[in-house]
């Protein structure tokens, strides 16, 4: 079964919980997860930053927290297309 992220991440069953949709359950999607297990600290981001940033001495706390942030969700999106593959 392919995911599309917005899954649950860790979905659970109830007979209480029989008439619900994907949508009235809370908690974390698998995309969401994954980005927060993604293992990218603030050094990395830093790094990466300095080898693409226009003008290094400008780099922030912001544009670094940004760029873990999107590190992060780059991970995730690419985690989920992996997974996928196997599907096929």
């Amino acid at each position: 079964m392919k995911i599309t992220g917005n899954e649950p991440a860790m979905p659970f069953e109830s007979k209480h919980m029989a008439n619900l949709s994907s949508e009235d359950f809370i908690g974390l999607t698998i995309r969401q997860q994954f980005a927060m297990a993604a293992d990218v600290s603030w050094d990395e981001a830093w790094n990466v930053l300095v080898k693409i940033h226009p003008n290094p001495d400008k780099i922030t706390a912001d544009n670094v927290a940004y760029t873990v942030a999107e590190l992060k969700v780059k991970i995730a999106d690419a985690l989920i297309n992996e997974l996928n593959k196997s599907e096929q």
